[in-house]
């Protein structure tokens, strides 16, 4: 199964801002910020699973993209961030919870009338580009568009030790651990965790 977080004004996910450097010779160095509208209904559907980062696309113009594969070479590293909850404005609430899209879920489902809004910043880079990837995207300002998520048990990499974690939060009574590599550890509804240890 894969989930695919959609980066898009008519979605879920809000770009306040975001800043894409290529870094040759084989990286991308980025830093994003936005809000993201939370259902305790999509955090259900993975309570216990771990997310894995395998693709992400970037919008090179109005026409053309770029997907890099972080299954093979390339591979996600997070050096920080930063997450708040805010009280979701009228905007938010009308655009619902499309942010998400699985290949298991049933689109005719309810989905919970009270969201909360994640404010957050994310500092990092997908390392071990391929050449021509940065070539690409070297002479453009990109832009993030969709981040895809494996649902797995994960195994971490070597962005670091298994438990290097550079967040912890609870939200809607499930405890969120982000990792290093990128990995996202949803845990058992009513679990604890502490808030913004990097």
């Amino acid at each position: 199964m894969s989930v695919t977080v959609a980066i898009d004004e008519n979605q879920g996910v809000r770009i306040v801002e975001d800043h894409i450097e290529p870094v040759p010779p084989d990286r991308i160095g980025f830093t994003i910020e936005g809000r993201m509208s939370m259902t305790e209904q999509l955090l259900g559907r993975f309570e216990g699973q771990t997310l894995e980062p395998s693709r992400i696309r970037l919008a090179v113009d109005e026409t053309t993209t770029v997907e890099i594969d972080l299954t093979g070479k390339a591979s996600l590293r997070l050096s920080s961030t930063d997450v708040g909850i805010e009280s979701p404005g009228v905007d938010d609430l009308s655009r619902g919870l499309d942010a998400c899209q699985s290949s298991i879920a049933d689109p005719t489902e309810a989905t919970d009338p009270r969201p909360a809004i994640l404010a957050f910043t994310v500092d990092g880079s997908v390392v071990d580009v391929p050449e021509e990837t940065l070539e690409v995207v070297s002479v453009t300002e990109p832009s993030v568009e969709a981040l895809t998520f494996s649902v797995d048990d994960a195994m971490k990499s070597d962005g670091g030790v298994p438990d290097d974690v550079v967040l912890e939060l609870s939200l809607l009574g499930y405890g969120i651990s982000v990792h290093r590599d990128g990995t996202i550890s949803v845990g058992v509804l009513g679990g604890s965790a502490g808030l913004g240890r990097r």
